[in-house]
């Protein structure tokens, strides 16, 4: 779903950025207050593969 719109690539370049900066040392609180999105949602991303 969304591969018409570009969403999904929106949602992987997005995540890889989320993914970036918890390497560099930000907080998942932080990234969850950055993109506006729960501490649950960036604990998923980063963490999965």
């Amino acid at each position: 779903m969304g591969e018409n719109s570009g969403y999904r690539s929106y949602l992987d370049s997005r995540n890889s950025q989320i993914r970036e900066k918890f390497l560099m040392g930000l907080s998942i609180e932080d990234l969850a207050e950055e993109f506006c999105l729960s501490i649950e949602s960036i604990k998923r991303i980063v963490y999965s593969k």
